[in-house]
């Protein structure tokens, strides 16, 4: 049975969460910055220009040259079993996630032995990403029916 944190616990870990969050977009537009200074360095030189514009020409022949490639009827099956085969890697990797869970769950163990003998640490993943319009959307519109349905609230209809 675990212990339910106490509220300054809860505390101190968003605060931390927090300055993580903020240290690493700090972090993201110093990169940004240095990114653009070292991209002008290249721009700003004739001797590179020169030389990205032969690139940029030779990597035109060179897709020109792979689309006829692609356009034979067994590239064509190829590329086709290539995506199929992906996709079902996909699907594969997003149930053995299910299973890993389920079996940590149930096990109580971060590791798993493979039939060839092989130890793999199962690990779980986290991370923050920005909510997009739609969900703020969708979480507000859920708020404010939430609301609604409390008795003595009456919420403007123009919101």
């Amino acid at each position: 049975m675990t212990n339910k944190p106490t509220a300054e616990e809860l505390i101190a870990v968003e605060a931390m969460t927090k300055k993580s969050i903020a240290s690493i977009n700090e972090k993201k537009l110093l990169l940004r910055t240095k990114k653009e200074m070292y991209k002008n360095r290249f721009e700003n030189d004739e001797g590179w220009r020169k030389a990205d514009k032969e690139y940029k020409e030779a990597k035109l022949r060179r897709t020109q040259e792979k689309l006829r490639l692609l356009e034979e009827q067994g590239m064509k099956q190829l590329d086709a079993d290539i995506g199929t085969i992906g996709d079902e890697i996909k699907e594969e990797q997003l149930a053995l996630s299910d299973w890993l869970y389920n079996y940590q769950e149930k096990s109580g163990s971060a590791m798993i032995e493979l039939d060839d003998g092989k130890t793999m640490l199962i690990q779980r993943k986290y991370s923050v990403k920005k909510e997009s319009k739609a969900m703020r959307w969708l979480r507000t519109h859920r708020e404010k029916e939430a609301l609604q349905q409390l008795p003595g609230i009456n919420m403007p209809t123009n919101l």
